[in-house]
Parts: structure tokens; C-alpha cells; sequence
């Protein structure tokens, strides 16, 4: 049971970290296309 919800918890943990990375990418395509 705890083995999942770690899991789970470094799952979500990841698709947070993945979302910034988007994020930055995005914003340094912006200023690179300016």
C-alpha cells in the first residue's frame, strides 16, 4: 500500500517537474523567436 502511493506521489511529482520544463521551453522559444 505504501509502495503505491509513493509511487503515485513520485508520478505526480514528475509530471510537475515535466509541465515546467514545458513551460520554460516555451517561454525560451518566445524570446528566441523575438
Amino acid at each position: 500500500m505504501t509502495e503505491i502511493t509513493h509511487h503515485l506521489f513520485v508520478r505526480e511529482r514528475m509530471n510537475i517537474f515535466f509541465e515546467v520544463l514545458k513551460n520554460n521551453r516555451l517561454q525560451i522559444f518566445k524570446f528566441d523567436k523575438t
